[in-house]
């Protein structure tokens, strides 16, 4: 008996061994609930997923947008109104392209406050933490959850990018000057990157880790286009590493950082750099269709990283191994990689669906 448990785990075992890297870790990533904006239809979603699994999200119609999610009425937009829904959050903003004020609403549509402000709101996905963004710029403030100003303005010269922490309320913002400041939901500095008088730098890009404790910046020194990670720790930022970009990319590209390195996606090629590493280099990971309308094409959380490129999403591990590349479907037009509530699940917002996934290591 033991001799013919012996030579199956043996058959078993080379088998296993015959199938080709990909498809095993391939298995590692699964779509695991789907949900239909146009109709509304979707399965049950897994209880992992929370409930509701995701707040609500702008859908266009073919007489204008509207606000959809599960388990309530579609919020009809008017044509002047633009709306921001956190993801993960219970609520929409909803404010003029030229106006005066910003009201909230509850997923239901009941408005909860209305304030004046001369700025449109950001937030990141649980809507904790909400930027104000001003027309100029240079300024950016921040509300409570009440609508109340908290903390003092974030002032430099010119925004060039902004990104929250998927896991934590917790947002950064990069200027044009070389300045970068992150800050918490109740806007204490976490960290704060003054100008160098001595070695002039332009920010281009910002991303934070899924936990806040690391910071990437895309930047312009001298003739050098170059990405910096810094550590996050008690107000203070630590540079960690920098790296070389092998071009000049003069806008703002998509950045994911983790404890595993930092992934750049620009709009034809895709970089990973490992932290730590004993050296700088970059290993392209392939080029990006031209005709992808995809936005925020990077995603990390600890032990994994995802990118888009076209309709394809790549899966990445925290050391930076190309683990599976998956055709979605649905994708035309824009999509975007976005946190979910559970662990190591993400989900992709396309104009038609919401899909989530799950990644589980073995």
């Amino acid at each position: 008996m033991l001799r013919i448990l012996a030579l199956t785990w043996l058959c078993s075992a080379a088998l296993f061994a015959l199938i080709p890297r990909s498809i095993v870790e391939s298995a590692r990533i699964a779509s695991i609930w789907r949900f239909h904006l146009d109709s509304g239809d979707a399965s049950t979603p897994p209880r992992s997923l929370g409930s509701p699994p995701f707040n609500l999200v702008r859908y266009q119609e073919e007489e204008g947008f509207s606000l959809r999610g599960p388990g309530v009425v579609p919020q009809p937009l008017q044509r002047s109104d633009q709306a921001t829904a956190p993801f993960l959050g219970r609520g929409f903003f909803l404010y003029s392209q030229i106006g005066r004020q910003i009201a909230f609403f509850s997923r239901e549509g009941e408005e909860l406050w209305r304030k004046p402000f001369f700025s449109y709101p950001v937030s990141d996905e649980s809507g904790q933490c909400v930027l104000l963004l001003a027309g100029d710029g240079n300024v950016v403030e921040q509300i409570d959850a009440s609508g109340n100003s908290i903390g003092h303005p974030l002032q430099a010269n010119l925004i060039a990018d902004y990104a929250f922490a998927a896991r934590r309320p917790i947002a950064a913002v990069a200027f044009l000057n070389g300045r970068s400041i992150v800050v918490n939901q109740k806007a204490e500095r976490l960290g704060d990157i003054q100008p160098d008088a001595d070695e002039p730098m332009a920010f281009k890009s910002v991303a934070l880790s899924s936990d806040g404790h690391l910071l990437a910046l895309h930047a312009r020194r001298d003739q050098e286009e170059l990405l910096q990670v810094y550590r996050l720790a008690e107000g203070e930022a630590e540079l960690l590493d920098e790296f070389s970009l092998p071009r000049e990319y003069a806008h703002p590209i998509s950045l994911a950082v983790w404890s595993g390195g930092v992934l750049a996606v620009a709009p034809d090629e895709a970089y990973y750099f490992p932290l730590q590493s004993g050296g700088q280099y970059s290993a392209p990971l392939g080029p990006l269709s031209p005709a992808s309308g995809i936005y925020r094409p990077a995603y990390a959380e600890d032990s994994f990283a995802a990118y888009g490129a076209g309709t394809t999403l790549s899966v990445l591990s925290a050391d930076g191994r190309n683990l599976a590349a998956l055709e979605l479907q649905n994708t035309e037009g824009h999509w975007r990689i976005v946190a979910a509530l559970a662990p190591d699940t993400f989900a992709v917002q396309s104009a038609k669906t919401v899909e989530f996934f799950h990644f589980s290591s073995f």
